[in-house]
């Protein structure tokens, strides 16, 4: 199917949702290879928020590890891949759409 899990392999078309966000990794682009790295990375960053607030004994807000942690393995398996620049240049749905109508409306005023 279009959405899903982790996305699959192989074809064009969307992936999976990442993390219950609405950001689409195209199959193209590996969907389940970043899935799976986005999911280690905030098992990751969980470990590291849980181990501070452990062993300092004050609250820390989750998302000061969660978020460098999630968005660090995304870059790296871009990287790794070598598809970094596709990464930088994505667009979600609704910007492609928004960009596709306007397109269409300048090219009817011609």
């Amino acid at each position: 199917g279009g959405r899903g899990g982790g996305g699959g392999g192989g074809g064009g078309g969307s992936g999976g949702v990442v993390n219950g966000m609405n950001m689409f990794i195209p199959r193209s682009m590996g969907g389940r290879a970043f899935f799976s790295s986005v999911m280690t990375g905030y098992v990751g960053g969980l470990l590291a928020a849980v181990v501070v607030n452990v062993v300092t004994k004050t609250g820390q807000p989750a998302l000061v590890y969660l978020v460098p942690c999630t968005l660090g393995s995304i870059v790296y398996t871009a990287v790794q891949r070598g598809e970094l620049d596709r990464l930088l240049a994505f667009k979600d749905a609704k910007t492609l759409k928004e960009e596709a109508e306007k397109a269409l409306e300048e090219s009817s005023k011609k």
